[in-house]
């Protein structure tokens, strides 16, 4: 396996975490396994790009606010 798709795996395995608090965690060592590899934001994934789009709002929708009385 590459380093590079080393880091990305790291980066989904804790959540989308930042690529700098993945290289604080692996210098202060405080998870097991974790490479001793530089974790430099080189691009974002897929998936945190689309978790941080903004959603378009919906059309308003034109009520009639008179209602017939009896």
């Amino acid at each position: 396996m590459s380093i590079d798709k080393d880091k990305w795996i790291w980066h989904k395995r804790n959540g989308h975490v930042s690529m700098k608090t993945i290289s604080k965690i692996s210098q202060l060592d405080l998870e097991r396994g974790l490479p001793k590899i530089n974790f430099e934001k080189d691009k974002i994934c897929e998936a945190c790009t689309r978790g941080k789009q903004v959603k378009s709002s919906f059309k308003p929708k034109k009520y009639c606010l008179h209602s017939k009385t009896t």
